[in-house]
Formats: C-alpha cells, sequence, structure tokens
C-alpha cells in the first residue's frame, strides 16, 4: 500500500500530522513521490521502509513507530532536506543485529535533533549519527513497559562517550554557549548548555544549544548519581571557558564533596562570574574549597533563586570564606526569593563591598 501527496500545494503550506495504528504493517508511506510535503507527523505505525523516502522533507516526527533502525538510519541517509528530527518512544525489533552495518547518519542540514527514550536507544541514535549543534535529549526508563531492561553501567558509559564526542565537535566555547546549568527537580534531571543574551527576557530569549532531561530517575531504574556523574565527566572534557553564568543544584544525596566527576567539572569552571543556586550546594562548595583550593576563582554574583532554605549560617560563612581567600562576592541578588525572617539577612549589609538587590517584599518586612 502507498501514500501519496496530493499536487498542486506549495512546499512552504504543506503539513501533516498522521495516527497510523490501523495501516498494515508493509506500508510504503508517501514512497518518495511527495516533492511537496514539508512536515510530517506519524504516531504509532508499524511499516517497513523500501527505497527512498521523502527525500525532500525537511521536518520529521516519528513517535511510538516500530521499524528496524538498519532501516531507519538507511532511510535517514537519504533525506538531505531535513532540518527537524524528533524521535520518541520507538519500538526497535531486535536493535542491535548487524550493529556493524549501520551507517553512519550525516544530515547537512538538520539544524535541530530530539530524541526521547531509554538511555540505551539515545546510545544507537547518538552513535550511528552526526549531531547538529542543537540537541534535546530526553531519557526515560519507560519502566511501565515490562519488557524495557533498566540501563547498565556499560549503557551509560557509552552514553558518556557520545556526549563526549558531541562537545569535541561542538565546543561550548565556538558555539558562544555561555551559561550552564543542572539541576534536580522533583527527582528529575535537568541539564542544559545556552546563550543567554545581554538583553534578557522576554525581549530576547536565550538559545538552547544542548539540553538532557530525564523522567523519574529516584528511586528506579535510572540511577540518579550514575546519570549525574555521566553528564558531569562529558563536561570536564570539554572546553567550559566561556561559560560565565552556572546554574547548579544538585542535591537529594545525588552528589557529595567527594565526588570525582563534581570536583573536575567544577575545577574546569574558570570563567564563572554568576552562579545561580541554593544554600544547600553554597555548602557543598564550602566543603570543597576547605581541601586547599579556590573553585570558581571568577565569581563574583551569586543569584538566589529559591526561597526553600535560605540558612544565613552557611551564606556568612561561604561569604566570609571567598573574603579571605581574595576572591570576595561582590553582588548578593535576592530578588527572586521571600523569606518568613528577612532579618536574619540583615548582615549581608555589613559586609564591606557587597552589594544586596533584595526582594521588596523581604526589604519592606526588614523595615518594619
Amino acid at each position: 500500500m502507498a501514500f501519496l501527496a496530493p499536487s498542486g500545494i506549495k512546499p512552504r503550506s504543506l503539513s501533516r500530522r498522521v495516527y497510523a495504528k490501523l495501516f498494515p504493517s508493509d506500508t510504503i508511506f508517501f514512497a518518495d513521490a511527495a516533492p511537496c510535503l514539508h512536515s510530517l507527523i506519524i504516531r504509532a505505525m508499524k511499516f517497513k521502509l523500501s527505497g527512498p523516502w521523502l527525500s525532500q522533507i525537511r521536518r520529521l516526527s516519528l513517535f511510538y513507530c516500530s521499524i528496524a533502525v538498519s532501516e531507519l538510519l538507511s532511510t535517514l541517509t537519504n533525506m538531505g532536506s531535513l532540518e527537524v528530527l524528533q524521535l520518541g518512544y520507538m519500538e526497535l525489533p531486535n536493535p542491535h543485529i548487524n550493529q556493524h552495518r549501520w551507517p553512519t547518519v550525516t544530515l547537512p542540514r538538520l539544524k535541530r535533533l530530539f530524541i526521547s527514550d531509554t538511555v540505551q536507544t539515545l546510545n544507537i541514535f547518538l552513535g550511528h549519527m552526526a549531531l547538529p549543534l542543537a540537541v534535546c535529549l530526553f531519557a526515560d526508563s519507560r519502566s511501565y513497559e515490562p519488557n524495557i531492561d533498566p540501563p547498565t553501567s556499560d549503557d551509560f558509559s557509552i552514553f558518556g562517550k557520545s556526549l563526549v564526542a558531541y562537545f569535541q565537535n561542538h565546543s561550548v566555547q565556538k558555539c558562544q554557549a555561555n551559561m550552564l546549568s543542572c539541576a534536580m527537580e522533583s527527582e528529575l534531571l535537568i541539564v542544559g548548555v545556552l546563550q543567554v543574551p545581554e538583553v534578557p527576557f522576554p525581549t530576547h530569549i536565550p538559545r538552547h544549544q544542548f539540553t538532557f532531561n530525564t523522567g523519574p530517575i529516584s528511586p528506579g531504574p535510572l540511577p540518579a548519581h550514575a546519570l549525574v556523574c555521566t553528564i558531569l565527566r562529558s563536561f570536564a572534557s570539554s572546553d567550559l571557558s566561556n561559560i560565565t553564568i552556572l546554574e547548579i543544584d544538585l542535591v537529594n544525596s545525588t552528589l557529595d564533596r567527594s565526588d570525582v566527576d563534581l570536583i573536575s567539572f567544577l575545577k574546569a569552571l574558570v570563567k564563572v562570574e554568576e552562579i545561580r543556586t541554593r544554600s544547600v550546594m553554597l555548602q557543598m562548595l564550602l566543603d570543597i574549597t576547605s581541601d586547599g583550593f579556590i573553585l570558581l576563582p571568577s565569581l563574583h554574583t551569586i543569584y538566589f533563586n529559591s526561597s526553600e532554605d535560605l540558612k544565613s549560617d552557611v551564606i556568612m560563612r561561604f561569604l566570609l570564606q571567598r573574603r579571605d581567600s581574595g576572591v570576595p562576592i561582590k553582588t548578593f541578588d535576592l530578588t527572586s526569593c521571600s523569606s518568613s525572617a528577612p532579618f536574619q539577612l540583615l548582615f549581608l549589609e555589613e559586609i564591606e563591598g557587597l552589594v544586596v538587590r533584595w526582594n521588596q517584599e523581604m526589604r519592606h518586612g526588614i523595615e518594619e
């Protein structure tokens, strides 16, 4: 069975969304006779590919589709016009058969790649595609599916090598990214490398180079510690000299001061001027710097974006430690915070040379 695109429609105006659960498994979808088709989204389709397929398409999204890895990779090699590719929750029968024969996909016009799947499936595509600059990955354990195995230590090792290769080909410095974000939020790991414009949002929106998110990973088949260390190790092997803004919030016992990957990662951030974090991370930085070296030597601004734990004792010790080490903090930003006891932070105004930017409600509470 073959499906052809309608004729007489301008290329820029044609887009199709297809829900294909009922199509037979031998469907040849559009074949290569759809020169007008610009964008195609397919969900839940089991099909085979024969020869060239949609070679002129610019945006392709496949979700919950079943197709052999070798067929999909071979087909992608013929899509020289593809600019955006989305792959999600794929069913890949016998994914490792004849792996040595799989082609490496190079898409000269590809601008953005989105993949949502298990670490194992991410490895398949990351290992056999020339990655574009903009990559968005979402790792999901898919633990609700009984036939999905949890990732092994080897899977994490392969994933880490793919990330290292990506950052070697698209260095942070060359791509002008200036912010790195790594945070745990409600058992989700969220990582981003992006370029923050000088004119803030909403006038100019930050442009992402690389993002990596997960589904719930603690507890479960995606061990938080192994995954976080894999990410940090790949960053540490990259050139991070262009990063001037660091957003970091790795808590929930994910890491501790003795983690070699965390220390190597922080040591690589020699140009960071602003850190966005919470008290618990300041405590971790204090514990590490007490070992005899200073992390983040260019740091001069702290931005608190949470009101959960404004621990005045930790904040004071961190500020004094930086001052005594000859690398004082010059600005402490609390504009996005609130506190039921703001008077506990009054000591900030007594530190010579420190500019405090208060949340207006907090400041009003102090003045009362």
